[in-house]
């Protein structure tokens, strides 16, 4: 499918071609990291050194983050509004709950405050898959 006939039925294209464009690349960049250096991500995080654990559920993150990263490149050529819609929803509910348990997470001392920068990277994200997912709604002229 070719790129322009993308969104066709959706309320904002470019916006939406754009969100699933940037959260695939950060989803990809991240997942690829946490699976080749969780060491050194796990500690700038706060993980013990010694906690093999601790590593091994880091590159599990890092498999999960890489793969919702591919279904977002794939899904910026979607022209069903049903499925740009779910990804849209998943993405939005994904995010939300990443920023309640970052904060959660950084207010009990489980992480170090770079969980307030994933806390504020993930909000960004939630509230431009809202935004996305409002402009959908308005049916195509």
């Amino acid at each position: 499918m070719r790129p322009d006939k993308a969104y066709r039925v959706w309320g904002d294209e470019t916006m939406t071609r754009l969100f699933f464009t940037v959260i695939a690349v950060i989803s990809v960049l991240y997942g690829l990291a946490f699976l080749a250096i969780p060491e050194l991500l796990g500690q700038f995080y706060g993980a013990k050194p010694d906690d093999p654990n601790a590593y091994l559920n880091i590159r599990f993150f890092g498999s999960a983050l890489f793969s919702l990263g591919l279904i977002y490149w794939f899904a910026r050529d979607f022209t069903d509004r049903g499925a740009a819609r779910a990804v849209l929803t998943a993405s939005l509910v994904s995010n939300i709950l990443g920023v309640v348990l970052n904060v959660w997470a950084a207010t009990g001392g489980l992480l170090n405050s770079l969980a307030w920068s994933s806390a504020a990277i993930q909000l960004f994200l939630a509230l431009w898959a809202l935004r996305c997912l409002q402009a959908g709604v308005r049916e195509p002229a």
